[in-house]
């Protein structure tokens, strides 16, 4: 199928590339295209930064501490909530392997 989209190469490592097959053949997708949605759902906190990078960029000294000063409590913030999201991925995880140790103990 044609496409107007834009392509480029990248290199992932070995651990990164396996989880993105792994993730590929499970649902039955190309990697591309597993790829290309993972890029356009950080979309737009990356336009944000972009906007900002390029306003601090002719931004005064001054501006541009307060601005580094508010990245890293941003930064900060959103690890925090990733960390909290990535426990509980990791819980559920860990329920469904329960389960399926049950299944297989059962067989």
């Amino acid at each position: 199928m044609a496409t107007n989209k834009k392509r480029i190469s990248i290199s992932l490592s070995d651990r990164d590339h396996e989880v993105v097959q792994r993730l590929a053949e499970l649902q039955k997708r190309p990697k591309s295209s597993i790829i290309s949605e993972l890029i356009e759902a950080i979309m737009p906190p990356l336009i944000r930064t972009v906007a900002i990078l390029e306003a601090a960029k002719d931004a005064p000294d001054d501006v541009k501490k307060g601005l580094k000063n508010v990245v890293e409590d941003i930064e900060r913030e959103l690890s925090s909530t990733t960390g909290a999201a990535e426990q509980q991925m990791d819980f559920v995880s860990e329920l469904l392997k329960g389960k399926n140790d049950t299944k297989e103990d059962a067989a």
